[in-house]
């Protein structure tokens, strides 16, 4: 039985989609996360007290954890439901992404992932600390806390990270798509 792909292209298989863009995505976007909430926490817990009355560095470090958890929690359940959909309808939730992708567009991914991993590597040190200067800066409100440069160094970092990762999603799920023998 053949089965049209949303993209045009009919691919005989009718779980083509699977598995399903995202995993190693959801994976690296959320060791940044954790990395960043956990450099974080020390100036966290040093601000929040003096600010909020009755507040505890305990209750912080216990609230940041909380956080990081839910994040885990919340990304493995997406992770699965994407799964599930593309299991089901046998594309996944890229509904105008082809099955399997072509060597060209692996070659792209390949170097998009090395130019956005390269320049987000570089950046990485700068952004956790202007992370952690705008957690001191929405606690004190502290405009001078906040330099402009870093805080576009920061964006450049995300868009990079955001890019060079779904690059790697693609290349990975890409490949055991193509190791299937789709």
């Amino acid at each position: 039985m053949e089965t049209a792909t949303p993209n045009g292209s009919s691919d005989p298989r009718p779980d083509a989609g699977f598995p399903a863009y995202g995993p190693v995505e959801a994976a690296l976007g959320y060791v940044v996360f954790y990395v960043f909430v956990s450099r974080a926490t020390p100036t966290a817990v040093e601000v929040l007290p003096t600010a909020i009355e009755g507040l505890s560095p305990s209750t912080v470090r216990f609230g940041l954890a909380v956080l990081l958890w839910l994040a885990l929690a919340a990304n493995v359940l997406e992770q699965v439901r994407r799964q599930v959909v593309a299991i089901r309808s046998g594309y996944g939730d890229d509904f105008f992404q082809s099955a399997v992708a072509t060597e060209t567009w692996m070659l792209g991914y390949g170097l998009v992932l090395l130019l956005g991993g390269l320049v987000a590597w570089l950046t990485f040190d700068r952004a956790v600390d202007t992370g952690i200067a705008i957690v001191r800066f929405l606690v004190t409100l502290d405009v001078s806390l906040l330099v402009v440069a870093d805080v576009v160094l920061l964006i450049v970092f995300f868009v990079c990270w955001g890019v060079a990762i779904r690059a790697a999603d693609r290349l990975v799920i890409g490949g055991l798509r193509s190791a299937r023998g789709g």
